[in-house]
């Protein structure tokens, strides 16, 4: 019994070790990329970043909706996305670059599941409409 105990506390533990390893290098590919796109120069260049940062988003809301995140690093990276993409919507740039990106019906499926998932929970976004929209 004592060992079953023991098995689950260092499951436990490395579980959060790992999301808190995947939150503070999700957190800093975010610092680097929007680093990136706000020093962008040339059109092109902001529209690459703007793609490259969507992604990253993308990516995060994927790794959070699988459940690789638990306890304060899950809470930490759903408020870190969240806030992000609703600055997004509140951005008439933003959205026109999330238009031009969106080549399928799959394209940011994450986000948008994200988006969803966060509405449930009271927290609809309107990026969820222009995400939807072929």
């Amino acid at each position: 019994m004592i060992a079953l105990v023991v098995a689950l506390f260092a499951i436990r533990k490395g579980n959060r070790n790992s999301s808190a390893a995947t939150m503070v290098t999700l957190n800093e590919a975010f610092r680097q990329a929007w680093r990136r796109f706000l020093s962008a120069g040339e059109e092109a260049e902001r529209q690459h970043e703007f793609a490259e940062l969507m992604n990253l988003l993308e990516i995060g809301c994927a790794i959070y909706l699988e459940g690789s995140l638990s306890g304060v690093s899950r809470e930490l990276t759903e408020e870190y996305l969240g806030n992000t993409l609703s600055l997004l919507e509140s951005n008439d740039d933003a959205r026109k670059r999330i238009e031009l990106l969106r080549h399928s019906s799959t394209t940011f499926k994450y986000i948008r599941r994200f988006l969803v998932w966060s509405g449930r929970c009271g927290h609809p976004h309107k990026l969820t409409g222009i995400l939807s929209s072929n």
